[in-house]
Protein backbone atom coordinates (compact mmCIF):
# COMPACT_ATOMS: atom_id res chain seq x y z
CA UNK A 1 0.00 0.00 0.00
CA UNK A 2 1.19 3.50 -0.83
CA UNK A 3 1.71 5.98 1.98
CA UNK A 4 -0.43 9.12 1.91
CA UNK A 5 -0.29 12.31 3.89
CA UNK A 6 -2.47 11.11 6.79
CA UNK A 7 -3.83 14.57 7.57
CA UNK A 8 -7.63 14.63 7.43
CA UNK A 9 -9.59 16.62 4.88
CA UNK A 10 -11.27 19.83 5.94
CA UNK A 11 -14.52 21.37 4.76
CA UNK A 12 -14.06 24.98 3.70
CA UNK A 13 -17.60 26.02 4.73
CA UNK A 14 -17.39 24.48 8.22
CA UNK A 15 -17.18 26.66 11.33
CA UNK A 16 -16.38 25.37 14.81
CA UNK A 17 -16.77 21.72 13.75
CA UNK A 18 -20.16 22.23 12.11
CA UNK A 19 -21.31 22.37 8.50
CA UNK A 20 -24.50 24.43 8.16
CA UNK A 21 -26.34 23.61 4.96
CA UNK A 22 -27.42 27.25 4.72
CA UNK A 23 -23.71 28.13 4.30
CA UNK A 24 -23.12 25.53 1.55
CA UNK A 25 -23.53 26.69 -2.07
CA UNK A 26 -25.85 24.80 -4.40
CA UNK A 27 -22.91 23.04 -6.12
CA UNK A 28 -21.79 21.60 -2.77
CA UNK A 29 -19.25 22.00 -0.01
CA UNK A 30 -15.55 22.25 -0.74
CA UNK A 31 -13.42 19.48 0.73
CA UNK A 32 -9.79 20.48 1.02
CA UNK A 33 -7.59 17.40 0.59
CA UNK A 34 -3.99 17.88 1.80
CA UNK A 35 -1.40 17.33 -0.92
CA UNK A 36 -0.51 13.62 -0.88
CA UNK A 37 3.13 12.61 -1.12
CA UNK A 38 4.27 11.69 -4.63
CA UNK A 39 0.94 12.46 -6.28
CA UNK A 40 0.39 12.53 -10.05
CA UNK A 41 -2.31 14.12 -12.24
CA UNK A 42 -3.81 10.63 -12.69
CA UNK A 43 -4.64 10.31 -8.98
CA UNK A 44 -8.29 9.93 -7.97
CA UNK A 45 -10.14 10.76 -4.74
CA UNK A 46 -13.08 9.10 -2.97
CA UNK A 47 -14.79 10.87 -0.05
CA UNK A 48 -16.89 9.08 2.55
CA UNK A 49 -19.40 10.38 5.08
CA UNK A 50 -20.17 7.90 7.85
CA UNK A 51 -18.88 5.04 5.72
CA UNK A 52 -20.89 5.88 2.59
CA UNK A 53 -19.10 6.99 -0.57
CA UNK A 54 -20.37 10.42 -1.60
CA UNK A 55 -17.60 11.26 -4.11
CA UNK A 56 -16.24 8.41 -6.20
CA UNK A 57 -13.05 8.43 -8.30
CA UNK A 58 -12.92 12.20 -8.67
CA UNK A 59 -9.74 13.41 -10.44
CA UNK A 60 -7.58 15.41 -8.04
CA UNK A 61 -7.49 18.45 -10.31
CA UNK A 62 -5.13 21.34 -9.66
CA UNK A 63 -3.28 21.89 -6.43
CA UNK A 64 -4.34 25.17 -4.76
CA UNK A 65 -2.33 26.36 -1.76
CA UNK A 66 -1.23 22.84 -0.83
CA UNK A 67 -4.71 21.32 -1.19
CA UNK A 68 -6.88 19.67 -3.80
CA UNK A 69 -10.42 21.07 -3.83
CA UNK A 70 -13.15 18.46 -4.29
CA UNK A 71 -16.88 19.25 -4.22
CA UNK A 72 -19.07 17.23 -1.84
CA UNK A 73 -22.64 17.35 -3.22
CA UNK A 74 -25.10 19.28 -1.05
CA UNK A 75 -27.56 16.39 -1.41
CA UNK A 76 -24.99 14.05 0.18
CA UNK A 77 -24.67 16.42 3.14
CA UNK A 78 -28.47 16.63 3.41
CA UNK A 79 -28.66 12.81 3.47
CA UNK A 80 -26.21 12.76 6.41
CA UNK A 81 -27.50 15.57 8.62
CA UNK A 82 -26.89 15.05 12.30
CA UNK A 83 -24.15 15.15 14.90
CA UNK A 84 -20.70 13.58 14.71
CA UNK A 85 -20.57 12.50 11.06
CA UNK A 86 -17.21 11.00 10.13
CA UNK A 87 -15.54 12.26 6.96
CA UNK A 88 -12.58 10.48 5.38
CA UNK A 89 -10.97 10.16 1.99
CA UNK A 90 -9.00 7.70 -0.08
CA UNK A 91 -6.44 8.84 -2.66
CA UNK A 92 -5.85 6.34 -5.47
CA UNK A 93 -2.33 6.90 -6.75
CA UNK A 94 -2.23 6.53 -10.52
CA UNK A 95 -5.91 5.61 -10.24
CA UNK A 96 -5.15 2.30 -8.50
CA UNK A 97 -2.99 2.22 -5.34
CA UNK A 98 -5.03 3.43 -2.33
CA UNK A 99 -3.75 5.67 0.44
CA UNK A 100 -5.97 6.71 3.34
CA UNK A 101 -6.40 10.04 5.08
CA UNK A 102 -7.26 10.22 8.77
CA UNK A 103 -10.95 10.65 9.60
CA UNK A 104 -12.44 13.89 10.94
CA UNK A 105 -15.84 14.47 12.53
CA UNK A 106 -18.28 17.27 11.68
CA UNK A 107 -21.83 18.03 12.75
CA UNK A 108 -24.03 18.55 9.68
CA UNK A 109 -26.83 21.00 10.49
CA UNK A 110 -29.74 22.37 8.49
CA UNK A 111 -29.02 25.89 9.74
Amino acid sequence: MTDVNAAPLSIKEAKDGAIKLTDVPTEGATALIPEPLAHTPRDLIDIYISGQAVVVRQPVGELVGGFFEVRVPKTALLDHTGPKREFKYVCYYGGANPGFGDPIVYDILHS
